[in-house]
């Protein structure tokens, strides 16, 4: 892919945009610019991304876009931006207003502040809307007052429902950590592959073969994703994935479950791995907690990542090396795809992933 860095928080077709500007001026104005699915093909990306980045280009006077006929270059140099249009947004936060949501939040609070956009903040209470029989509803009634709306947080169960309902208004509607499927329905998520794929290959780099991964039986979505980076960095450094070192089922995530995981692993001893990839910073901790009330060092006998980038595992001894959730960069792809998309620059439909910057601590220390 030319020059494109999908870890980055910058969004692709903001990235492709860029490229393609000197493109644009090596061509006489009036003549035919390259089509987008020509475009997608020599990038590597889905039509989604270079459509955008063609809008926004046409948006800014580089092209004309005909419909029917083609895209051409109208000129060398942008045409002026005018003012921002002031919009009115509401934010769903989940009660409480905990952390990391709040990180999300306050770069949504600082960019509508800056920019005299006026928010409104709207707790929303799990238990009500959690069965799916609402959620949709509640966005649809937000919508019909506000001219965007952005939602924070995941409520797997009712998104078999929502994204038909929703789909009518996702011009004015952003998700945060929560994946739709559906090509109309602009989501910003966390890059959970590829955190753990780089993890991987760290505690590879620092000697380990003997790698291991936990997570739950549920078959969420982030799970997947984190097994997946898992998988694929063994694969691509050739070492090869041994299914006995992979638990996959757990009841949950927490501290409790990673002590049952620690047990489950020392029930065989002449297969322990000497790393183990955790879901989350608490199953990592309550793994290291029971290893070591077995006898075990971490890091010299077994190496131990997590994930979230909570506290406590920066306060725990050993620190866990961990991979951040990325919610301050969510908040901020947020607001940029939500404006984009008021202002007509880009079309709804992305799948936005931001980077998870990685903290590597005493837990994962080459021995």
């Amino acid at each position: 892919m030319k020059n494109l860095n999908k870890n980055s928080a910058k969004p692709l077709y903001l990235q492709l945009a860029d490229l393609l500007i000197p493109e644009i001026k090596k061509i006489p104005v009036g003549e035919k610019f390259a089509p987008e699915r020509q475009i997608a093909a020599e990038y590597n990306l889905g039509l989604i991304v270079a459509r955008a980045a063609l809008q926004k280009l046409a948006r800014e006077g580089y092209l004309n876009r005909v419909v029917s006929r083609g895209t051409y270059v109208a000129s060398h140099r942008p045409v002026k931006k005018q003012a921002r249009q002031s919009y009115k947004i509401l934010l769903f936060w989940p009660i409480g207003r905990s952390l990391p949501h709040s990180e999300a939040a306050q770069a949504i609070i600082s960019r509508s502040s800056n920019e005299g956009h006026a928010l409104d903040v709207r707790e929303i209470d799990r238990s009500e809307i959690i069965d799916g029989k609402n959620a949709g509803a509640v966005i649809s009634d937000a919508a019909r007052n506000y001219d965007g709306v952005i939602w924070i947080d995941s409520f797997t169960n009712f998104y078999p429902a929502a994204p038909a309902k929703l789909a009518a208004i996702s011009r004015k509607t952003i998700f945060i950590n929560s994946y739709l499927n559906h090509p109309e329905l602009t989501c910003v998520l966390r890059n959970n592959y590829s955190a753990v794929f780089d993890l991987t290959a760290h505690l590879l780099d620092s000697g380990r073969r003997r790698i291991g991964f936990a997570g739950d039986h549920t078959g969420r979505l982030f799970i997947t994703e984190r097994y997946r980076g898992y998988c694929d960095a063994l694969k691509t450094r050739g070492s090869e994935l041994d299914p006995r070192l992979v638990h996959m089922d757990l009841d949950g995530l927490v501290l409790n479950n990673g002590a049952e995981l620690a047990e489950n692993i020392l029930r065989d001893r002449k297969i322990l791995p000497d790393a183990m990839v955790c879901c989350t910073d608490y199953l990592a901790i309550g793994l290291v907690s029971r290893l070591r009330e077995r006898g075990l060092r971490v890091p010299e006998d077994m190496a131990v990542t997590g994930f979230d980038n909570t506290a406590m595992a920066e306060q725990f001894n050993p620190a866990i090396t961990s991979a951040d959730q990325g919610y301050t960069a969510m908040g901020v792809a947020a607001m940029h795809l939500l404006l984009s998309q008021l202002d007509g620059i880009i079309e709804p439909g992305i799948k936005a992933l931001v980077p998870c910057p990685l903290f590597f601590r005493k837990s994962s220390a080459k021995i």
